[in-house]
């Protein structure tokens, strides 16, 4: 199996598994020893935890397809930081609460934390067009991109963009390669 095959499937399975890893650690905090717990402060830590959990995993997963520059660094402890503040909040307004309702509206959408951090680092993480073409480039091959938008054209049968669109003529790609060839 492809490893990126194995790398998406078990991007699959970790929500489902952190699903099972929560109730597990909830069922356990609320029947043994640890009843003393506030119900809230139990779920908010296991939350927490189920939070660096996939945290963990995430960049196990793909952080070494990533190619780190200065700023998805500093979005991506950005990301980090305010979601983990977002989930304390959330404590905090769930502890001095009265209403069962709001409270629990709260609790359950700590549970999408995790989902919204790794949507917003799939739009962090994405490769620019400039990289994509330096990392093509790195495979010591010609390659031929669009000159509107660094499509790489390599390989197709009509000078035709299907990014953007943009017919050319072959004179007018080759010359737009500059010193790419």
């Amino acid at each position: 199996m492809p490893k990126i095959v194995t790398k998406i499937i078990l991007s699959v399975l970790l929500f489902p598994t952190t699903d099972v890893l929560r109730k597990f650690f909830y069922y356990y905090l609320m029947n043994t020893r640890f009843r003393q717990f506030n119900e809230a402060l139990a779920f908010w830590s296991i939350s927490l935890l189920s939070f660096v959990f996939v945290v963990i995993c995430w960049l196990a997963l793909w952080g070494s397809s990533v190619r780190w520059t200065r700023l998805r660094i500093r979005l991506t402890w950005s990301i980090f930081c305010a979601c983990a503040v977002l989930m304390v909040l959330g404590y905090w307004i769930c502890k001095g609460n009265e209403s069962t309702t709001l409270a629990m509206t709260i609790q359950n959408a700590a549970a999408l934390v995790p989902l919204a951090w790794c949507i917003a680092l799939a739009f962090v993480w994405q490769e620019t067009r400039k990289e994509r073409v330096e990392r093509l480039g790195s495979y010591h091959t010609d390659i031929v991109v669009c000159p509107i938008c660094n499509y790489n054209l390599t390989g197709l049968r009509e000078p035709r963009c299907p990014e953007c669109g943009n017919e050319f003529t072959l004179d007018v790609l080759l010359s737009a390669q500059g010193d790419r060839r």
